[in-house]
């Protein structure tokens, strides 16, 4: 079993906090990718002592790294936990890209999280449906993987995961294709499919579980 669950099979616990602007929020779709998260991990422990693992999502729509390293006790620390998941999308983009500021004010963050003496994890950006921005948003993730081989923080790419399906039907919008830089149930379960697997070893179920319906995403892959 992943050392992370184990601890909480042992009787402690194991808390998550998720930062980040909306691409980590995403909080109009259910289920989101949260939630499956959450799912998945409880039904992989012993059920008298899963609730003993936590999963907080702390992001907010709009917050940068900036503003999430500047109120860090208000977004992390207060939370004490074990692991910080952490991921920009949106934010950074938003009027213009600006890499160097991205690149210190990202670094900052990383650096006060390593403080705190918490596993920090990174997942990349996800290319947006309008294919906007697309440089930028290779540039987040390639900087965050670069972090990744001089700190000692984890790197989960999930913006290549995406490239493998079609974007449109990833996203909320209507029968045109996507309207919006929110993702649907199919690009929830896709984020959470990979950092349940890179994280903690899990897969997804094969299933559906009442509201927790499993797509068919065969359907949208592009190969």
């Amino acid at each position: 079993m992943n050392s992370f669950l184990q601890k909480v099979n042992e009787g402690d616990f194991f808390r998550v906090v998720c930062i980040g602007d909306a691409q980590t929020a995403q909080s109009e779709t259910l289920p989101r990718w949260t939630d499956w998260v959450q799912k998945v991990v409880n039904q992989s422990l012993d059920k008298p002592k899963s609730w003993r693992f936590q999963l907080l999502n702390t992001a907010a729509n709009g917050a940068s790294p900036k503003h999430i390293a500047t109120y860090l006790q208000h977004y992390v620390t207060q939370f004490k936990p074990d692991l910080v998941l952490v991921s920009f999308g949106h934010a950074p983009l938003d009027p213009l890209f600006n890499e160097s500021a991205f690149i210190e004010d990202f670094t900052m963050l990383i650096e006060s999280l390593q403080k705190l003496g918490c596993k920090i994890v990174v997942w990349s950006p996800i290319p947006l449906p309008s294919g906007v921005a697309r440089d930028a948003s290779i540039a987040m993730a390639t900087f965050a993987e670069q972090l990744s081989k001089t700190m000692p923080i984890q790197y989960v790419d999930v913006f290549h995961e995406f490239e493998g399906y079609e974007l449109s039907k990833l996203f909320e919008g209507d029968e045109q294709g996507a309207t919006s830089a929110r993702l649907n149930k199919m690009g929830n379960f896709i984020v959470a499919r990979k950092l349940l697997l890179e994280l903690f070893g899990l897969s997804m179920p094969d299933t559906d579980d009442g509201d927790y319906q499993v797509p068919e995403l065969n359907k949208v892959r592009k190969w």
